[in-house]
């Protein structure tokens, strides 16, 4: 099949104008807080291509001739590169979903709130619009300090402990759960639909134990928290200000040492309905199992697309 792509750039539709320029285009697609990107390298012998101005907003589908196109995103531009010779041009976008206001340092404490009014509130100074599960949206925190903390490092931080995943999608601020109750959407993936592969399970038995601190408004004496038995210990070095809170931290951090992470990359002949959120359940000879995309770089160039994807275990 033969790969196709479409760029408007501004409102404008500039695909004819760069389709015999193009050299590369890359689509990177990722989890959790950090931003997606777009890539172009253009060919640029005269007449001189035109760049577009910086800020200038940038949308993208790929796909095949064959089969259509899928949109991938909005996308800022950022960076504009020149070399040569030969000449070229390179402009690096980024997604237009993270805003530097997410990422500004703030002094302030919350007290008697639940995740679901927090997450509102942040969307709502951010000006974002907000999504979270019904059932994390219930979860209860005595207090929570923020302390030269931006609102994307503290919302990141709450949710792992309580096994949640904050993301930020198309201008909104999303928890949902880390292993979600629900199925996802699932794609097979054959033998003859790989290119290459790269597969690891680390040990990761460091520690033995995770210990925290904790103290109350009533006393000030730091109390420990220990998960686990033996040395070597891991120890947490900021205190607590409730039990409840250093019980999920201690068991977030715990988990992470115990556990065995089985990782996997995969190049795969070019498929853009790939994402991330997406499962990939494989059945080859020498891996199987379902795992999940937390990252998907697709590539087009004269060898064609592929789908380079970053997978863990499901």
């Amino acid at each position: 099949m033969t790969p196709h792509f479409q760029l408007i750039a501004n409102d404008k539709d500039v695909t004819d104008t760069l389709k015999t320029r193009l050299t590369e285009l890359i689509v990177t697609e990722n989890s959790q807080t950090q931003a997606d990107s777009l890539v172009l390298t253009l060919a640029n012998s005269e007449p001189i291509i035109k760049p577009p101005e910086p800020g200038s907003q940038l949308n993208v589908a790929i796909g095949y001739q064959e089969t259509g196109l899928i949109a991938k995103g909005s996308y800022t531009l950022d960076e504009l590169e020149l070399s040569g010779p030969p000449h070229s041009m390179t402009l690096i976008a980024r997604s237009a979903d993270f805003t530097e206001n997410l990422k500004i340092p703030k002094m302030r404490s919350f007290d008697n709130i639940i995740l679901g009014q927090l997450l509102g509130q942040i969307a709502k100074e951010q000006k974002y619009d907000s999504q979270i599960d019904n059932t994390l949206a219930k979860y209860h925190f005595e207090h929570i300090d923020q302390t030269n903390e931006s609102d994307m490092h503290l919302l990141t931080r709450l949710t792992k402990p309580i096994e949640a995943l904050f993301c930020i999608k198309h201008k909104t601020l999303i928890i949902d759960h880390l292993k979600s109750p629900y199925p996802r959407p699932t794609l097979p993936i054959r033998t003859e639909d790989i290119l290459s592969y790269q597969y690891s399970r680390p040990s990761r038995y460091h520690f033995k134990s995770v210990k925290g601190y904790y103290h109350t408004r009533s006393d000030p004496t730091l109390k420990p928290y220990i998960l686990g038995d033996g040395n070597p210990c891991y120890t947490i070095p900021t205190p607590f200000c409730t039990l409840n809170e250093v019980k999920a931290q201690v068991k977030a951090k715990y988990l992470e040492y115990i556990a065995e992470e089985q990782h996997l990359t995969l190049t795969l002949i070019g498929n853009p309905a790939i994402t991330t959120g997406h499962a990939l359940a494989l059945e080859t000879p020498r891996i199987k199992g379902q795992y999940n995309v937390t990252s998907v770089q697709n590539r087009i160039n004269a060898k064609g697309m592929q789908s380079r994807t970053m997978l863990e275990y499901n």
